[in-house]
């Protein structure tokens, strides 16, 4: 959920360091958002990159990759970690 001017609607966004390292690395960044998708056509998008960067939210528990869990951590959520991971 985003808001922008007068509107409050549900959004995919990305933070822009993520663009910016991209464009830095000499990239294009392309934002693929969340979406049901033919795996044929899925295959074509995803074929026509170089590289793929899959953002996960806070929520994903540390212990998932071997890592320790940073006091500053959010408590994972099961449901958004079985899809970020």
């Amino acid at each position: 959920q985003a808001q922008t001017g007068v509107w409050d609607v549900r959004a995919s966004f990305l933070p822009a360091i993520y663009f910016e390292g991209v464009g830095m690395a000499g990239g294009i960044s392309v934002l693929l958002p969340p979406q049901p998708a033919d795996d044929a056509i899925a295959e074509r998008v995803i074929g026509g990159l170089d590289g793929l960067i899959i953002t996960g939210g806070r929520d994903v528990d540390p212990a998932a990759y071997g890592a320790q869990r940073h006091p500053a951590t959010d408590e994972p959520v099961s449901d958004s970690q079985a899809r970020d991971v």
